[in-house]
């Protein structure tokens, strides 16, 4: 049986130097988030999101915004996260 990775969505940030991505790996329909530093041409290795269904840059570059599923794939919890610092806060619980 072939396992197959999908790009599911692909968001820029406002001056299009980081580019974020979620990844549907294995067809589950579970979502993997990353982001790329298009000036540097490499993928943040210290970003990584597994459960999520969205996500959306901040004004800028330093913040985004991701929502994170619960163990039977439905958004739960809206997260804001700042990449300079990787401090995460809930923003929203449903």
């Amino acid at each position: 049986m072939l396992t197959k990775t999908i790009i599911d969505k692909v968001k820029m940030n406002d001056d299009h130097s980081l580019v974020a991505f979620t990844l549907d790996i294995g067809g589950s329909e579970k979502l993997t988030a990353g982001i790329k530093d298009m000036k540097k041409n490499e993928v943040l290795s210290n970003f990584k999101l597994e459960g999520v269904s969205s996500l959306e840059f901040g004004k800028g570059h330093d913040t985004v915004f991701y929502v994170e599923t619960d163990e039977m794939n439905r958004p739960c919890k809206v997260r804001k996260l700042t990449l300079s610092t990787m401090k995460e806060s809930i923003i929203f619980v449903d």
